[in-house]
């Protein structure tokens, strides 16, 4: 059987969509998280939303490559 997802575009999609989303969350009690002096969770989801972003980027250039797509500029 083969991998669900061997290229990893669509898990770095819904990962990045799953730290946005917590994200807005922590956005929305951010006062509350700066009373409990909690706000490094705020940076770590968008430390996590980031690096998401950058990951689409990267596995969608390394899935043209594997298909034989258009040609990639470094």
């Amino acid at each position: 059987m083969p991998p669900i997802d061997p290229d990893a575009v669509m898990t770095i999609r819904v990962g990045t969509a799953v730290w946005a989303l917590s994200l807005i969350g922590m956005l929305v009690f951010s006062s509350t998280l700066a009373d409990h002096d909690k706000t490094w969770w705020l940076w770590t989801t968008v430390a996590g939303s980031a690096l998401g972003v950058a990951g689409i980027a990267l596995t969608t250039r390394r899935r043209q490559r594997i298909r034989g797509g258009a040609e990639v500029s470094n």
